[in-house]
């Protein structure tokens, strides 16, 4: 078969390779490395090796490092095209129709008369194996029909394109490209984040400017939020890294935000469109229409992100013919909103700080600012109210979920509140998000507001204040400041007596029997209680009945008064099965579980608190989780897991610590948990002990769980008609169902990194079990403890 033959058939034509001019010098040569890109060029290796995908789209806001990565990618598979891989970059042409012209000047197809770029263009790729890279395809989107064109009639052509929103084409695959990695904020160390992606180019970034910068703690937590700041965005990372030689990551954490962020300099030899962040945007906001630009300036206003009702509220001069989600959309494809989730009903909408900076600088020079954030608090102030007496029903979880979801708009509310002195839209939105803070463990942040909002308005109506002063009552108390939650009630009690609120009064009433408990004096905590439930009763509210009866039951266990103690509990209970409330059922049933183990009955406890466990599960890691796992701990104990006893005291020690709850593993534990420790102390070695503590801090909320659950067996896992009388610690040769699975893995002979992975469990959880079997197996092995429960025929 001749060549001319083989060619009109369709087989490639093969040349020698190009160059490696072909891509752009200046990228070929940077030899800084590329961090934290290796899942996506594997996916972008795939993609253009493959068969099925011709026509491929390289998608992400401004900054984010698409030509980057593009250019890496190419270099990967350049062997694959023998016809070269060849870069063209779109940022010179202003003129869509000028595409051609471009790619022929990058394929360096002379010019002649007889033939235009177009068929020029079309003849040298229909037989051959290319690969183009179109960089920066945005501004000339009318364009992208020709590319779908060459794309159509050359087999063998392969093409990448690096764009800020897609070129919708019928053969275009599309790779959304977002940030770096991020470091966990929880507990940063200089180890953590020089592992996070995010983090690791700030410190390869900081260390060119500053060759011996190592960070300190201090810094480790300054760079973490620095980094989760700016989203993860390699652009703006490296323009504030660049800043390391003036600035220590405390001080740019400080400074580096609003204006002087956005106008922070990259180094001269960078593109134009990315010598400052603002540069980055405006390339962007450049391509908006007038009804795009009007919508993108009015939703800096968000912070944190947003659900598409409360755009439709906020935003302002709309133009109802044309629907506001479409031009939303139309946002999202340019890649200056994101997208999270992914239902309808929990879609929502955020920008990235950058951009949300660039855009309130807009929103301010149009004029609307102050408007604009006027309808933001009376937005989100409505929804609080709205949403503060759901909490007590079955779509509780569902309420706490989107009160955290909206936590930064709910601050920007707030702060914009307190700033201009409106003191009852402060004092109205804090005292609406009391409980949730309480709820989410935002205790310090809700006291903080809350008193901001009582000090801006003297002359409030009294029915806010009296619930601000109940609000920021109940997290002093939490927070173990009782005497000043004791005097804030008492104003409450009687701002609501002037205003004849029996409502209100008996709020108040119920706050200051729970400070009267936490306090100790149990006796005036009953008194209290027993008032305020009778109010509630004339109220007919029995969700408050629920929860007043719940601290009576606790009160009353105080007193030792154990048989109206379960009366008091039993009623709570039966009002929040009714309520659909799982939370208060759990809170309930941990209670319950305290006054069998009083009684003696530890099996009743332990199947209590492993219900109360189950209840509670969807409540991790709030308040209430830790509510029943500080119960679950103490059932343990009397069961004999001491070992599982100490790490859950630990973990909930350092959950108290954290967020500076003193009360679910506060007071009302206290004297059991000083046995505990005493009994672990006495019967643990002091190495053992130190290390139960240790790992037990370090738990996270699975492994707390799965520990927790372990420690009540065998009687977790059933029902009530599953527990016995019998009371007492198990025979120290009992192995629960865990540490019987790990045994059995462990005389296979896996090992623990093994064992974890084969159950799901956590390396730190399965040496937690194996401690436990070997204690209660007198054997100081884990070999041994395998061979001494099959002995025994415990396997």
């Amino acid at each position: 078969m001749s060549k001319r033959r083989r060619e009109s058939q369709g087989a490639p034509r093969r040349t020698p390779p190009k160059a490696r001019g072909t891509l752009p010098l200046t990228l070929l040569s940077d030899p800084t490395p590329l961090i934290g890109r290796d899942r996506e060029l594997e996916v972008l290796h795939q993609y253009l090796l493959g068969e099925t995908v011709r026509l491929l789209t390289l998608t992400g806001p401004g900054g984010v490092g698409k030509t980057r990565l593009a250019v890496a990618a190419a270099r990967c598979v350049e062997s694959a095209f023998p016809d070269g891989v060849w870069f063209v970059d779109l940022v010179p042409l202003r003129d869509p129709t000028h595409i051609d012209a471009a790619i022929a000047q990058a394929l360096q197809l002379g010019e002649t008369t007889a033939h235009s770029s177009q068929e020029r263009i079309t003849a040298y790729l229909k037989h051959r194996r290319v690969l183009l890279v179109l960089d920066n395809f945005e501004h000339v989107l009318p364009a992208a029909p020709r590319v779908g064109e060459l794309v159509a009639t050359c087999p063998h052509l392969k093409v990448l394109v690096t764009s800020r929103e897609p070129l919708n084409l019928r053969l275009e695959h599309v790779m959304v490209l977002a940030g770096l990695a991020l470091p966990d904020l929880a507990r940063p160390t200089p180890e953590s984040v020089a592992r996070a992606a995010s983090s690791a180019l700030f410190l390869e970034r900081a260390r060119l400017v500053q060759p011996d910068f190592a960070p300190t703690p201090a810094d480790a937590q300054a760079i973490a939020e620095l980094v989760h700041r700016l989203d993860g965005m390699p652009l703006a990372i490296q323009i504030a890294a660049a800043s390391s030689r003036a600035l220590s990551p405390a001080a740019m954490l400080e400074r580096l935000q609003g204006p002087a962020l956005l106008s922070m300099e990259e180094t001269r030899d960078a593109p134009a469109r990315h010598h400052t962040l603002r540069d980055t945007i405006e390339w962007s906001h450049a391509l908006l229409t007038s009804s795009e630009e009007m919508l993108f300036r009015q939703l800096g206003i968000f912070a944190g992100g947003w659900a598409l009702d409360a755009a439709e509220e906020i935003v302002q001069g709309w133009d109802p013919v044309v629907p506001l989600w479409r031009v939303l959309g139309a946002l999202v494809e340019k890649s200056l909103v994101q997208t999270e989730g992914v239902n309808g009903a929990d879609r929502r909408y955020r920008m990235l700080e950058t951009i949300r900076e660039y855009a309130l600088e807009r929103l301010g020079a149009s004029g609307e600012l102050d408007t604009a954030r006027q309808r933001h608090a009376a937005y989100y102030l409505a929804l609080a109210e709205r949403a503060e007496p759901e909490v007590w029903g079955p779509e509780e979880r569902a309420w706490l979920r989107r009160v955290e979801q909206e936590r930064e708009n709910f601050r920007a509310a707030l702060r914009w509140a307190t700033d201009r002195g409106d003191g009852e839209t402060a004092m109205r939105l804090a005292g609406a998000l009391a409980y949730f803070w309480w709820a989410l463990g935002n205790l310090r942040e809700g006291r903080r507001w809350l008193e901001q909002a009582l000090a801006l308005g003297p002359d409030i109506p009294s029915r806010f204040r009296a619930r601000a002063l109940e609000g920021v009552a109940t997290l002093a108390s939490s927070l173990g400041d009782h005497p000043a939650a004791r005097g804030l009630l008492q104003h409450a009690v009687e701002f609501a007596r002037a205003l004849g609120d029996s409502a209100g009064t008996a709020r108040a009433l119920t706050r200051l029997g729970m400070v009267a408990a936490f306090e100790g004096d149990a006796r005036e905590a009953q008194t209290l209680l027993e008032r305020s439930l009778a109010l509630w009763q004339e109220e007919h509210d029995l969700r408050w009945q629920a929860h007043t009866l719940f601290l009576l039951g606790g009160a009353r266990i105080l007193l030792d008064d154990l048989g109206r103690a379960e009366a008091a509990l039993t009623a709570s209970l039966d009002l929040s099965r009714t309520l659909g409330n799982r939370r208060m059922a759990a809170a309930d049933m941990s209670e319950l579980a305290r006054v069998k183990l009083k009684r003696g009955d530890d099996a009743g406890a332990a199947v209590l608190a492993g219900s109360a466990l189950n209840w509670a599960r969807e409540q991790a890691p709030l308040r209430a989780w830790w509510f029943t796992v500080a119960a679950a701990a103490l059932v343990s104990a009397h069961l004999g897991h001491l070992d599982h006893a100490v790490r859950l005291l630990a973990a909930g020690e350092a959950w108290s610590e954290s967020t500076g709850d003193v009360l679910a593993f506060g007071s009302r534990v206290r004297e059991e948990q000083e046995k505990i420790t005493a009994q672990a102390r006495d019967q643990m070695d002091g190495s053992e002990y130190r290390t139960a503590v240790t790992e037990g801090r370090t738990l996270s909320v699975d492994e707390v769980a799965d520990l927790a659950r372990a420690g009540l067996e065998p009687f977790a896992g059933t029902g009530p008609e599953g527990a016995t009388t019998t009371g007492g610690a198990q025979p120290r040769a009992f192995l629960s169902s865990r540490e019987q699975a790990i045994l059995r893995l462990v005389a296979e002979g896996l090992l623990n990194k093994q064992i974890a992975t084969s159950l799901g469990i956590g390396e730190r959880t399965v040496k937690s079990h194996l401690t436990s079997a070997m204690r209660k197996l007198g054997v100081d092995t884990r070999a041994h403890a395998a061979v001494a429960a099959v002995q025994r025929g415990l396997l």
